[in-house]
């Protein structure tokens, strides 16, 4: 099964976790469905790559995320924060940089 946390970080149940260093609404459902369905997590990040014949995508799975969830939405956030950090800074053209994600009054 796949899941992608849709972007409604401000709604019931958020949780503010750091991201690139800074307070940002979260949204804990990843660490939350996994407690309700003892689901193993495998995190996969994908990278649109462009070449002289196209555009072709590729997808990274990294290793089951060992002892998660754990009881702490904050700190199971904060965790995949980190790798989400560590995918956009391979590729941070990719990384949908127009979503207001810190919730700044622009």
């Amino acid at each position: 099964m796949t899941i992608l946390p849709d972007q409604k970080y401000r709604a019931k149940g958020s949780v503010k976790v750091p991201l690139f260093g800074q307070e940002a609404p979260s949204n804990p459902a990843t660490s939350k469905i996994a407690k309700l369905t003892g689901c193993v997590v495998i995190p996969a990040f994908t990278r649109r790559i462009t070449t002289d014949q196209g555009i072709r995508y590729e997808v990274e799975f990294l290793p089951a995320l060992e002892q998660f969830p754990s009881d702490d939405d904050y700190q199971d956030t904060l965790r995949l924060h980190a790798l989400y950090e560590e995918a956009i800074r391979q590729t941070p053209e990719q990384y949908l940089w127009v979503h207001n994600r810190w919730d700044l009054k622009l």
